[in-house]
């Protein structure tokens, strides 16, 4: 049975997020390495990319309770899609370099969290309650084939045409990702003071409550722990590895020996 239009423009924009997603996290430390031999510099930007996730979670999961998720779906992409067409035009114009690397990666960790949990906390307003499985299994392996399979090898090889081609790549992917989210129509969503009759807490308030519940509730604080940890280690050994491949492997970069 059929999802619905609207959750296809869900899946679409989001497969095209997650392909950019996996194409920036090979591509950057590869561009990254034009600009310095050092272990330390190219493991910076990975630690950048997850040092702003882990720190600004919270926060946005409280804002894609409180604003309209279509906005956070599309808007972000946009952003982040423009930092990276500037950032390839700044590197094909040769002014590209390190802080800017820095600064255009730990951008599109942020606005990747931000669209990413608003993507999954759309579904519920795009399918029926015995279709959230299914749609989420959806959404799920789109993630994990162009996030995990697809995107890195593409990056490596837009990278060995020209420095700047996969962040051009990335950033044109995140505008179109951007643009399909846009096909979703807009649905009125009621205050939480319409709902409970209460003026809406602040911001923070509702974060650190949020962190409270997270830590009372032992599933969720054990998946979070284990989801942290195997985060740590997976991004130990990806962000040194493009370093590893060209220093001791020897491997140029059109991906031979």
């Amino acid at each position: 049975m059929a999802l619905g239009r609207d959750f296809r423009w869900l899946w679409s924009g989001n497969a095209a997020g997650n392909l950019a997603d996996g194409i920036a996290f090979v591509a950057i430390p590869l561009v990254g390495t034009t600009l310095t031999t050092s272990p330390t510099l190219i493991a910076g930007l990975s630690l950048v990319y997850s040092a702003v996730r882990m720190l600004l979670v919270v926060p946005v999961g409280v804002l894609v309770d409180r604003v309209d998720r279509r906005v956070l779906l599309w808007a972000p992409n946009m952003l982040r899609g423009l930092v990276l067409v500037a950032l390839s035009l700044a590197f094909g114009a040769g002014m590209g370099s390190l802080p800017l690397l820095y600064v255009a990666f730990a951008l599109v960790g942020v606005m990747e969290i931000a669209a990413d949990n608003a993507a999954i906390a759309m579904l519920p307003e795009l399918v029926e309650v015995d279709d959230l499985d299914r749609a989420n299994g959806r959404i799920a392996t789109a993630q994990l084939t162009a996030d995990e399979f697809v995107g890195p090898p593409l990056g490596g090889f837009l990278f060995s045409l020209a420095v700047a081609a996969p962040v051009a790549a990335t950033g044109a992917l995140y505008a179109a990702a951007g643009l399909l989210f846009l096909a979703i129509p807009r649905r009125p969503r009621p205050r939480p003071q319409d709902r409970v009759g209460t003026r809406r807490p602040a911001m923070w308030r509702d974060a650190a409550e949020g962190a409270v519940w997270i830590r009372g509730h032992r599933l969720l604080r054990g998946l979070a722990i284990t989801g942290g940890l195997t985060s740590v280690a997976y991004m130990m050994t990806f962000s040194i590895i493009v370093l590893f491949a060209t220093d001791i492997l020897g491997v140029d970069r059109a991906g031979t020996a």
